[in-house]
């Protein structure tokens, strides 16, 4: 530590180790904000080095205060260059970007909540019948050389087959629309005539699918309807000892939805 001589008063210097060190922060991160214009400091003419003081360690503690309620480095920036009081607006930006923050961190924690309850449902998988209407409204149809990944949440992506007498005679693969107000390129609309059976797919193996698709085609025609559509979308997978082999693979699970309408008499 060195002191530095001026006509009022002697004022110790420091290098940045030790501004680091009395600030508690890392060095690297201290290095970086004096690089990047956010500690004043000044540079030694005898040995080239930058000295920090006192006015280094209130920026330090300045900046570490603004970062800890949510300030980002432009709005930093905007503050230390600026000489009006901006504190004002500032707070407002910050208290917007972690509102914006709490809604993402919201939405990421249901998403997890939604996971997990696929999981366990895909985990504890029967082949139970269930009448439910999918929570999507529509299917726009994707064309994958041409998708705009902006544009569609790949977490929807949704396949729509055509049902004739029990059979899949078309598929079709877009994703699901939950605005109702949407009219472009849809392939499929959620009918308010319609019934709809929800279950479970999955494709341990290709027959398993297949039986499973069928299975639920033919119970849900016994109980009275014509199958016209079945909708899926993929729900989860899950590491799984092959039956035959012992080897393990990724067996994925599909909810899936099957449009009905009643037999008429």
């Amino acid at each position: 530590m060195k002191k530095k001589d001026t006509e009022n008063f002697t004022e110790e210097t420091i290098n940045i180790s030790q501004l680091a060190k009395v600030t508690n922060l890392p060095f690297t991160k201290v290095r970086y904000w004096a690089n990047n214009g956010l500690i004043r400091r000044n540079k030694n003419p005898d040995n080239g080095y930058y000295e920090y003081d006192i006015n280094s360690v209130s920026d330090v503690i300045s900046i570490k205060m603004m970062r800890s309620i949510g300030f980002s480095f432009k709005m930093i920036y905007k503050m230390l260059l600026s000489k009006k009081d901006l504190w004002p607006q500032l707070y407002e930006e910050a208290k917007k970007r972690l509102l914006e923050q709490i809604d993402l961190l919201n939405f990421s924690l249901e998403k997890i909540k939604m996971q997990q309850k696929a999981y366990e449902r895909a985990k504890n998988w029967t082949d139970e019948i269930s009448m439910a209407e999918p929570p999507f409204c529509k299917i726009k149809e994707i064309h994958l050389k041409n998708a705009d990944t902006k544009e569609f949440n790949l977490d929807d992506a949704t396949t729509f087959r055509v049902i004739e007498n029990n059979h899949i005679v078309e598929q079709y693969y877009g994703y699901a629309v939950y605005d109702s107000s949407e009219k472009h390129n849809i392939i499929w609309e959620k009918s308010t005539k319609a019934k709809y059976f929800h279950f479970v797919i999955h494709d341990r193996k290709e027959e398993y699918f297949n039986e499973i698709v069928q299975n639920a085609l033919l119970r849900v025609c016994n109980m009275g309807f014509n199958c016209v559509n079945m909708l899926s979308r993929y729900m989860c997978s899950i590491l799984m000892n092959e039956q035959d082999t012992g080897a393990e693979k990724f067996v994925n699970y599909y909810d899936a939805w099957i449009e009905t309408y009643p037999k008429k008499s």
